[in-house]
């Protein structure tokens, strides 16, 4: 869910030679509530309460209470757009959990099942600026890729039958990317509009390993993380819409990464740790960033609390996403405590209206007047859009921890 950026910054942010990722500083602001994804218009968040089983949106002044379809216990938002957020509520005594639409000044409508069937499963993973929502849910037997827009719900292509498959993130242009079954291993998915034509976005030309789309900008740079046989762990991948592929390292002195989410600026935002750890636990991942770079350029990792202004007391430990202006959404720790944030941009915090200069008493002499001062550009003007598997809400990465477990027990450590 990412908006196409006026001419001039897409200029500045692709012409000009010498810019780097560590031109851009930001300070951080603490978030009340469980984070899923940013709104890429602004400054708010979809997620869940910490206390109460509601969906909200976070932001800075505090969250709001959406709160769940009618008769439901427990609601979460997961995707946000505009007036628009999506996510998963439960319907009633039956336990089962459909995906929701909600629009600011409507309320919630239930965007019901593949089936029909109001005892079987859907999910709401993302929803763009025009109220389309891609996710998933229960299709005979099996989970299927979903899409909900104006015409109702439809059933994405995978390219075998049965399995899971998930729609995970999708543009304005309705390209939607996700993961489904090939050959016995999940493969990054991508669905090409207007007619949702698919192709295979896996990382290993041989497909080998596991591989799981999580988000897809309007210029259709595809990130990716997957679990490749001949790197003996997990690695962020980005992929061109040239189609070539390069892996987004983790930071030095840490052996994994994963990418969570990108913008329209090619802002990969993610995490890295350590061989024998978890993406998912918040003690040892740390949330990294990389910005596209040319094609014969690998994007290089940055550590997002090396470019934080008052980073005393934070651990910021994971990523999930950056809205168009370059607002990232992040999970970390403040203090020993579990905290969501904001990491905002310098140039978009307000800053002190300067000191008049007395006037000059030769009228005759020449002005004096202040430099204006120099604000960097801004290179990341892309979460963790968080999965659930049936009635566990699993963040992407516990998902990929999941699965990744999964295939060791198949294949073996190797």
């Amino acid at each position: 869910m990412f908006r196409i950026m006026g001419v001039v910054v897409v200029f500045l942010l692709c012409c000009l030679p010498g810019l780097s990722q560590a031109q851009t500083t930001y300070t951080l602001v603490p978030l009340e509530g469980q984070p899923f994804a940013i709104d890429p218009l602004g400054q708010r968040a979809a997620g869940t309460s910490l206390t109460l089983p509601e969906a909200m949106i976070l932001t800075e002044a505090g969250p709001v209470t959406l709160g769940t379809l009618p008769g439901g216990k427990q609601a979460r938002g997961q995707g946000i757009c505009g007036p628009y957020v999506t996510g998963d509520s439960g319907v009633g005594a039956s336990g089962a959990t459909h995906a929701f639409l909600w629009t600011e000044g409507t309320g919630f409508v239930d965007l019901g099942t593949a089936t029909g069937n109001p005892n079987d499963l859907s999910v709401g993973w993302d929803v763009n600026c025009g109220g389309t929502v891609v996710g998933t849910g229960d299709f005979e037997g099996w989970l299927v890729p979903l899409v909900w827009d104006e015409n109702g719900v439809h059933i994405l292509e995978t390219f075998e039958p049965g399995g899971i498959a998930f729609a995970n993130a999708l543009t304005e242009a309705k390209d939607i990317v996700g993961d489904a079954p090939v050959g016995g291993n999940t493969h990054c998915v991508f669905w090409e509009a207007p007619d949702w034509t698919i192709h295979d976005c896996h990382a290993d030309p041989a497909g080998e390993g596991l591989s799981f789309g999580f988000d897809i900008n309007a210029s259709r740079h595809i990130v990716l993380t997957a679990f490749l046989p001949s790197l003996r762990g997990s690695r962020a991948f980005l992929r061109k819409p040239s189609g070539v592929i390069r892996v987004l390292e983790p930071l030095a002195g840490l052996t994994q990464s994963i990418v969570l989410g990108i913008n329209n600026s090619g802002l990969a935002v993610g995490a890295s740790f350590s061989d024998g750890q978890s993406a998912a636990d918040p003690g040892v991942s740390q949330a990294t960033l990389w910005q596209d770079a040319p094609e014969d350029l690998l994007p290089q990792p940055v550590a997002l609390a090396s470019l934080v202004t008052n980073g005393a007391g934070w651990e910021l430990r994971r990523a999930l996403d950056a809205s168009e202006a370059g607002v990232i959404l992040g999970t970390g720790t403040l203090n020993g405590v579990p905290t969501a944030f904001f990491a905002i941009p310098m140039r978009m915090v307000a800053q002190p209206p300067p000191v008049e200069e007395p006037p000059v008493a030769d009228a005759r002499a020449p002005r004096h007047h202040r430099l204006a001062q120099h604000r960097d550009l801004d290179l990341h003007a892309w979460l963790a859009r968080c999965q659930q598997h049936r009635e566990v809400c699993l963040s992407k990465q516990a998902r990929w921890d999941e699965r990744v477990a999964e295939w060791k027990a198949r294949y073996g450590e190797q």
